[in-house]
């Protein structure tokens, strides 16, 4: 089984109904920060810009975003990140998968690197979220000349 296997469990039902849209946003980048056993800090800031920026949060303070990263860690912990996003999905509408994925994208590149694992699990989280190919590639893209290093000015 991989990590993105359709098969439906009652762990993802139980945490579909403790998911509210902005908490499924969270998941999907938050997850792909977490993919790799170590959430940096420069990936959290990344996850708060998006926070900063979109309307489903505009009601969020502090102390709720807190909140929120605590819940949707803990979850991954408890039920693991595979069950998570697989919920995140079931509660995400389709037109909000692709800025989620965006977000994911972000993410990886936040340390300025794009590791070979994170490339796959890019790959697989298009296809999960079911974001079209060529949106995919363009998002990509488009993170890729946004995070070119071309070193001190």
């Amino acid at each position: 089984m991989g990590l993105f296997d359709e098969s439906e469990t009652q762990s993802q039902d139980a945490i579909k109904k403790e998911l509210t849209l902005p908490y499924a946003f969270t998941a999907i980048p938050l997850a792909m920060s977490a993919i790799d056993g170590n959430i940096d800090e420069k990936e959290m800031e990344c996850v708060g810009t998006y926070i900063e920026r979109m309307r489903i949060f505009k009601s969020y303070d502090n102390e709720q975003i807190a909140m929120m990263f605590s819940k949707l860690l803990n979850i991954m912990e408890e039920k693991g990140v595979p069950n998570l996003l697989k919920a995140a999905k079931m509660k995400l509408p389709r037109q909000l998968r692709e800025t989620a994925f965006a977000s994911a994208v972000d993410v990886a590149f936040a340390d300025g690197v794009l590791e070979e694992h994170e490339k796959k699990l890019l790959i697989d989280l298009y296809k999960f979220l079911e974001v079209p190919e060529n949106t995919a590639t363009m998002i990509i893209k488009v993170a890729a000349i946004r995070n070119r290093n071309f070193g001190q000015w």
